[in-house]
């Protein structure tokens, strides 16, 4: 959170403090929205190019929020979520963790560049955990950032190319 605090200008009193234990993945989740929410409040440095681009991002933070307080994301992707359009179009077959109070060691920089291979192949060591966190099981759903070769926003065709992969 000093990344926070430091790039987007966020007072630190608006963050959760540092003792601060979350008791569930919605209490999480919830935590989560309300920071991007202040991100968006407080960075005045790149973070919009246009009108447009600032509504498209507090739209989409205020309808996560919204979900977040209504306990809907920890369901997601699961076989008890009942509310999105995913089960119309997947079969799911994965149950949610045991409660919501379900939490692993998590890195958003983990990627192959970072693991560490012997002549057999086996894992012998994992490096660079500087981006690692306690986040809930549920993330285990999210594919890593890096199996995309490129960045959506340089698809020649745009964002909305993502369902034609």
């Amino acid at each position: 959170m000093n990344g926070m605090v430091c790039k987007a200008s966020i007072p630190k009193p608006v963050l959760p403090s540092s003792s601060q234990v979350y008791h569930s993945a919605d209490e999480w989740y919830a935590a989560s929205a309300a920071m991007h929410l202040a991100q968006l409040l407080f960075q005045h440095n790149d973070l919009v190019d246009s009108e447009d681009d600032c509504r498209n991002k507090y739209v989409a933070r205020y309808l996560f929020h919204l979900l977040a307080k209504k306990d809907h994301l920890s369901a997601f992707g699961f076989v008890e979520d009942n509310w999105s359009a995913q089960p119309q179009s997947l079969e799911l077959s994965c149950s949610m963790p045991y409660g919501t109070d379900s939490f692993r060691l998590w890195c958003d920089d983990l990627r192959p560049h970072n693991i560490l291979l012997n002549h057999q192949d086996n894992i012998v060591a994992a490096l660079d955990w500087e981006f690692a966190y306690s986040a809930p099981t549920q993330f285990s759903l999210d594919p890593p950032w890096w199996l995309l070769l490129q960045l959506p926003e340089l698809w020649s065709s745009g964002i909305d190319d993502w369902s034609q992969i």
